[in-house]
């Protein structure tokens, strides 16, 4: 409990003396780390509106799973854990490179927005499975018909909007979503 406290901590101090910043490259690293933030937030309202949509998750059920998903994320270091989310990431990119759809960004800044906050998304998204097949029995298989096949689905048509009508389908658009939804105040 303490090591994910810490991490909070850690990473909450790192946001705020990045805001402070007034050096040359402040910027950059300001949209970096909303990248971070917006991708794990697109990520969890995401698979929250499916899970209560399609699997029955209401709300506590849904706040037990975050709950369970900011626990695997202290273990996100550790071999075994980056093997399994490896796979998981794996197959999603491939999915999302199957949609052939790329944001064109307009600047230096917007660009390692992005960046960032597709990589977040992807690997957010795969510690979600990692943790949907673990604790909840959601399992994929080679016919692409399982379980967390088709939240794979689902996550590869949200990132396919969220490319195409970025002014839409912002951080906030996904947060009142699920708001609305599962009765969650994130």
């Amino acid at each position: 409990m303490s090591d994910r406290r810490a991490a909070v901590r850690r990473e909450r101090k790192e946001r705020l003396k990045a805001g402070k910043r007034k050096a040359p490259d402040a910027e950059i690293i300001r949209a970096a780390e909303q990248g971070k933030l917006d991708g794990r937030i697109i990520a969890f309202c995401v698979i929250a509106n499916l899970l209560y949509d399609l699997h029955g998750f209401r709300k506590k059920r849904i706040e037990i799973f975050l709950k369970k998903c900011n626990k695997e994320a202290t273990r996100f270091d550790q071999e075994g854990l980056q093997f399994v989310l490896k796979s998981y990431a794996d197959k999603l990119i491939a999915k999302i490179n199957n949609s052939d759809v790329v944001q064109k960004p307009k600047s230096i800044e917007e660009q390692i927005y992005l960046n960032t906050r597709d990589d977040l998304y992807v690997s957010s998204i795969a510690l979600m499975l990692a943790v949907l097949n673990d604790d909840y029995g959601m399992a994929s298989n080679m016919k692409n018909t399982g379980r967390l096949d088709t939240i794979m689905e689902y996550c590869t048509n949200e990132y396919v909007k969220l490319q195409l009508d970025p002014g839409k389908y912002t951080p906030e658009w996904y947060v009142e979503q699920t708001r609305e939804k599962t009765g969650l105040i994130l």
